[in-house]
């Protein structure tokens, strides 16, 4: 069983993901760097059409036959206009969406500490994370769900199963079939951290070093420097970051990575607002003098391209893979009373030389499209993007 391995951007790819009590939402992550707005009182000048808003409102509230639910009307309202403004980015969120959308982009929840989704039509667990009630308790993937507390959840879609389980408290009843067999196991929920950096000095010969970065959420920028640390320790002479997959998160950790690669005479990224750029420049202390390599796809997004082009721009840093996404707006996200949120996007943002990506994407030093065999066996010496950069990598090193 342990031989079927897969990773979420290649294997379940085009599948709907869903990491229980999180990740709902994870389209939303190709949507990228987010800023949030504190919540508070806004002075808004009052004109004609809010003066129609508060008519229309009115007359609603006073006149219509039926039960109202004031705050579902003005949550619609809220919705329509965000909706109006034509940009895919744009979105309203449900307190569903809301609450998942948050926990995925803080990096910690209270929760199981699984990831499932509807594969060969069955729910099946995809993977389970380190350090969690389910690791602990011998949840394994590919392990089928097949009840909760006794409520039969075979025919049901994966979202369904995650707004059961964020209802329940205390302990949770499963059964699971693993090769075909029952087994009960009894989880209760915990404090789950969730790790979105994984690392390994792949080359000990050259002491080249590995980082995975799977989205940038608010404890990313700390796995990361941890995960740097412990790599240079080990006297790593070469780095290979792997962004692909990555559709993006919060822009302060884009950057505070960027600041870890590069000191504070550099520009790491701009901003564009109504036709204002600013330029932003690392915090950082020094510039590491080792070769870096990036990998990336179609789905490095955002701040996985905010990331990439901060170091390739300022050092001799090179890309491996395919063409990034190219989304080079930012979104503010705003939360509402109604434990629901939107969010709308507010700036462009550039790289530091000024360039705007959006819908271009950055283009790899060199193009390696992902081989048909690793997609069946997902195996890291099958992967061939990775192979070329180890390759790339021990050249630049000599």
């Amino acid at each position: 069983m342990n031989q079927k391995r897969y990773s979420n951007h290649k294997i379940f790819g085009m599948v709907e993901v869903l990491l229980l009590l999180i990740l709902t939402c994870m389209f939303s992550f190709s949507a990228g760097q987010l800023l949030r707005k504190e919540s508070g009182s806004t002075n808004i000048k009052k004109d004609e059409y809010i003066n129609r808003f508060a008519e229309n409102y009115e007359y609603i509230t006073e006149n219509y036959y039926g039960k109202i639910d004031k705050k579902e009307l003005v949550d619609a309202a809220i919705k329509g206009m965000v909706e109006s403004l034509g940009d895919d980015y744009s979105n309203f969120l449900d307190r569903s969406e809301s609450n998942t959308f948050d926990i995925s982009l803080k990096g910690e929840y209270n929760g199981l500490g699984i990831s499932i989704a509807k594969y060969e039509n069955k729910l099946t667990v995809i993977e389970v994370y380190d350090d969690t009630p389910a690791k602990k308790m011998g949840v394994e993937p590919f392990d089928i769900v097949k009840s909760i507390d006794g409520v039969d959840v075979t025919n049901r879609e994966a979202h369904e199963v995650t707004q059961l389980i964020q209802e329940k408290s205390g302990d949770i009843h499963f059964v699971f079939i693993r090769d075909k067999n029952e087994k009960k196991i009894t989880l209760k929920k915990e404090k789950v951290i969730l790790k979105s950096v994984h690392f390994s000095m792949i080359d000990q010969d050259q002491k080249i070093g590995y980082i995975q970065v799977d989205i940038f959420a608010l404890n990313t920028a700390e796995q990361f420097k941890s995960a740097l640390k412990n790599l240079e320790k080990e006297g790593m002479k070469g780095l290979i970051i792997d962004v692909r997959g990555n559709g993006g998160g919060h822009l302060s950790s884009a950057a505070e990575m960027s600041s870890a690669l590069l000191d504070a005479s550099h520009v790491i990224y701009q901003v564009e607002t109504k036709g204002k750029k600013d330029k932003k420049y690392s915090t950082g202390k020094d510039t590491k003098k080792y070769p870096i390599i990036f990998l990336t796809n179609g789905e490095s997004a955002s701040g996985s391209e905010l990331f990439v082009a901060a170091i390739k721009e300022n050092t001799n840093a090179k890309i491996v893979g395919k063409k990034t996404f190219g989304k080079g707006t930012v979104q503010e996200l705003i939360p509402l009373s109604s434990d629901s949120e939107y969010k709308i996007t507010v700036k462009k943002w550039l790289t530091p030389n000024g360039t705007w990506i959006h819908e271009k994407g950055i283009q790899p030093d060199i193009e390696v499209e992902l081989s048909s065999t690793y997609l069946e066996n997902p195996v890291p010496d099958l992967d061939n993007q990775r192979q070329k950069a180890i390759e790339l990598m021990k050249e630049m090193i000599h």
